[in-house]
């Protein structure tokens, strides 16, 4: 039986993940100083999609991090 497993809810999706060995599914991004679920962090390589970037504005905001420059393709840069 595994104990003390600690979750966490994804900031840009309904997905709940371990943060606690041995399996941890989440990526924290230090740049944004936020931690998202592998599946959201994997489907975004080449940026954060509009949905996403949009909550991520509103993150980088209320912490009051500063925004990045898009990418080459016009997206938040995902790291």
């Amino acid at each position: 039986m595994i104990e003390n497993i600690n979750m966490m809810k994804c900031p840009f999706c309904p997905n709940e993940f371990s943060i606690s060995p041995p399996r941890i599914d989440g990526v924290t991004i230090p740049r944004y100083q936020i931690t998202v679920c592998r599946s959201c962090y994997n489907m975004n390589w080449d940026g954060w999609e509009l949905g996403r970037e949009k909550l991520l504005i509103e993150h980088l905001k209320l912490n009051n991090i500063p925004i990045p420059h898009p990418n080459m393709n016009g997206r938040l840069p995902r790291d």
